[in-house]
């Protein structure tokens, strides 16, 4: 019987890969560019930037949920 090593495994729903998911997209070179520059300039990272204007705009426009 091998002896388990590290952190127990975090119950399903508190774990990172319930909470992520990767995707990968193609940007225009001007576009990615831009947005070097402006993560550069605030600190923010590319990943944050991106999910931040996807909530915006899916904000605008999505129909309000009732």
């Amino acid at each position: 019987m091998r002896r388990r090593v590290g952190r127990p495994p975090a119950p399903p729903g508190d774990r990172w890969v319930d909470r992520i998911r990767r995707a990968a997209y193609y940007l225009d070179v001007a576009v990615l560019e831009d947005l070097e520059h402006y993560c550069a300039r605030t600190g923010a990272t590319k990943s944050e930037v991106v999910r931040d204007a996807l909530r915006a705009w899916l904000d605008q426009h999505t129909p309000t949920r009732h």
